[in-house]
């Protein structure tokens, strides 16, 4: 706290994260840094990258690098075709002017593939 009182930070990159249920899905939503990069007018970076953190960087004003992960030519984004609606995190999802689209639609604004999803389920753990 010390270094970001001190103007000794210029950037936040949050590590923290909350868990919480939006949309019937399990998301992270990382708050504290942006708490603190707001209070303190210091840029906050989201880590990684989905549909939830498009939205909270779209919802915050001192967020502007959207992290597309794993973009060589020969190394594309792990993550599991469980969208319909088209939305991706792959290289092509940069438009042309820098910008990625935040989702519209209801919720996280994405449409999900549960069929997709079913098929490759592995393991469900209920926690009451």
């Amino acid at each position: 706290m010390k270094y970001i009182g001190g103007l000794g930070v210029n950037l936040l990159r949050p590590l923290k994260v909350i868990v919480a249920v939006v949309n019937g899905s399990l998301e992270r939503l990382e708050v504290p840094s942006l708490i603190l990069g707001e209070a303190f007018g210091i840029d906050v970076e989201i880590h990684a990258c989905g549909p939830a953190h498009r939205h909270v960087m779209a919802a915050t004003r001192n967020s502007n690098f959207y992290e597309v992960a794993l973009v060589g030519p020969d190394c594309p984004n792990t993550m599991a075709p469980v969208y319909t609606c088209g939305y991706t995190d792959m290289i092509d999802c940069i438009e042309s002017d820098g910008c990625v689209p935040v989702p519209t639609g209801i919720g996280l604004g994405v449409t999900y593939d549960w069929d997709y999803i079913t098929a490759n389920t592995t393991n469900i753990s209920i926690y009451e």
